[in-house]
This record gives C-alpha cells, structure tokens and sequence, in this order.
C-alpha cells in the first residue's frame, strides 16, 4: 500500500497552506466540531474526495446539518457503523 497511500501527521493550518486541493482523502477522529472538521477538510481534499469522520456510538442526524456541508461542498454519503462519509463538490 506504501505506493498508493500517503500517511500525514501534521497541524492541518500548515498543511492547508501548503497542499490545499490536493488530497483524495481525509480522516478525522475526535478532531473538532462538525463545523470545524467540514472547514478544514474541506480545503484540504480535491473535488470528489472524501471526508471519512469516526462518529460518536449514537447516531445524530442533526450533527451534520445540510447548510453546513454545502458552505463547504460536501454531500453526506451516510454512516456505516460508527463512520459517516462525504464527497467533496
């Protein structure tokens, strides 16, 4: 995988400034509020990436309100077991 896949571990304010657009794929777990996440990964990921967010047990469908994905391009793609995604506009 080490050929496909490219782990970073770093503030999200300098890798924003440095690689805006750029990634397929974010993830984030007990990263920030849902507005706060949406911001951030949202500048990070090209169109048509995705936002990967491990959720909390319980789901909470208002925890992601529509308003707040289309500021910052997303369509909720739904949850999976304690994982919701989205695709970046």
């Amino acid at each position: 995988m080490s050929d496909r896949v490219m782990v970073i571990a770093d503030d999200v304010r300098a890798l924003a400034a440095t690689a805006s657009g750029t990634f397929d794929a974010v993830t984030a777990r007990s990263f920030a509020a849902p507005q706060i996440t949406a911001q951030w990964a949202g500048l990070l990921l090209r169109a048509g990436g995705l936002m990967v967010v491990s959720e909390p047990p319980d789901d909470q469908p208002l925890r992601w309100p529509a308003e707040l994905l289309a500021i910052n391009g997303f369509v909720d793609l739904g949850r999976d077991q304690g994982v919701r995604r989205f695709r970046r506009q």
